[in-house]
């Protein structure tokens, strides 16, 4: 029996592209079900260096991030006028958005409930606009 309550992401019917500017990102991890919320103010690189460089990184070591091969600066997600966008950044095992891998250096769209990997660590993206 479970002695905690699962997380509750955001459903809507049907997938959106859209990211409201007031809109936060909820990345689940699975299967843990795990949510970390995202402002995204500003870029967020995901990865397991924990060393920002004056920029924005979510570490991911606490979710196994080096045994799911998981680089130090894997990916990036950012806003980008009313849109959701991830890049990889030259990773070693790829990152994959809804099973097909991303050429490093190339925005891709994300959409409401896609399906993100990284290395072989799984990350459902939803949209939340609730405050």
């Amino acid at each position: 029996m479970l002695s905690r309550h699962p997380a509750v992401v955001p459903h809507e019917d049907g997938f959106q592209d859209y990211f409201a500017p007031q809109a936060n990102a909820i990345l689940q991890f699975l299967p843990s079900a795990t949510c970390v919320t995202l402002d995204l103010n500003a870029p967020v690189v995901l990865g397991r260096d924990a060393s920002t460089n004056g920029e924005s990184q979510l570490d991911l070591t606490e979710f196994n991030a080096l045994s799911h091969g998981v680089s130090r600066r894997h990916c990036v997600l950012r806003r980008t006028g009313d849109r959701l966008i991830i890049r990889d950044l030259g990773s070693t095992n790829g990152t994959y958005l809804n099973n097909q891998r991303l050429a490093p250096s190339e925005d891709h769209v994300v959409t409401n409930g896609d399906r993100v990997i990284l290395g072989s660590l799984h990350i459902a993206i939803w949209f939340n606009t609730e405050e």
